[in-house]
């Protein structure tokens, strides 16, 4: 029997990884809050790392 696949060509997937590409542009975080994120890390690391 003939198989007719290609074991060489791409696989095919039922959805791609991520979907950022399918999101509104507007639906995004204002930089500001990104700022807000960065700070907390930020003080939160020396927190851990001081413990």
């Amino acid at each position: 029997m003939a198989n007719d696949r290609d074991d060489d060509a791409p696989a095919q997937y039922s959805s791609p990884p991520c979907f950022m590409h399918e999101l509104d542009l507007e639906f995004r975080a204002p930089s500001s809050d990104w700022t807000d994120v960065r700070r907390w890390r930020k003080a939160e690391r020396e927190r851990l790392i001081a413990a």
